[in-house]
């Protein structure tokens, strides 16, 4: 009888031990994951925070643009339009009244009006 009553005891002191490892266990895991959740959260506001300056400054760059050549802005635009939807195809497409426009478009990213001429 005593024997069980020590082995009661000492198996109440081992079954106590492991609980209270298994909770620190649980208890660090929690914490770690709560510490991967935040930086988690604080890259992704990073990331939004930067995206929504890069389109505020493209915003901001464009309307600057368009107040100084509404004409160039608006062909530029259509053109960069027109390029997306080719897709890699280069594409130089002005619509009536722009021709001025087309050459100053066509110097500005480094190519010869006088040698576009010819495809014109």
């Amino acid at each position: 009888m005593y024997h069980g009553v020590v082995g009661a005891a000492i198996q109440k002191e081992t079954l106590t031990a492991r609980a209270k490892a298994d909770a620190e266990k649980k208890c660090n895991d929690a914490l770690q994951e709560k510490e991967r959740k935040i930086l988690a959260a604080t890259a992704r506001q990073t990331e939004r925070i930067s995206l929504a300056h890069r389109d505020m400054t493209v915003y901001e760059n464009a309307f600057l643009a368009c107040g100084i050549s509404p004409k160039c802005y608006k062909l530029r635009k259509t053109t960069d339009a027109y390029q997306r939807v080719i897709q890699g195809g280069r594409a130089y497409v002005f619509s009536p009244g722009t021709a001025k426009d087309a050459h100053r478009y066509l110097i500005t990213n480094g190519l010869s009006p006088i040698l576009m001429k010819q495809e014109f």
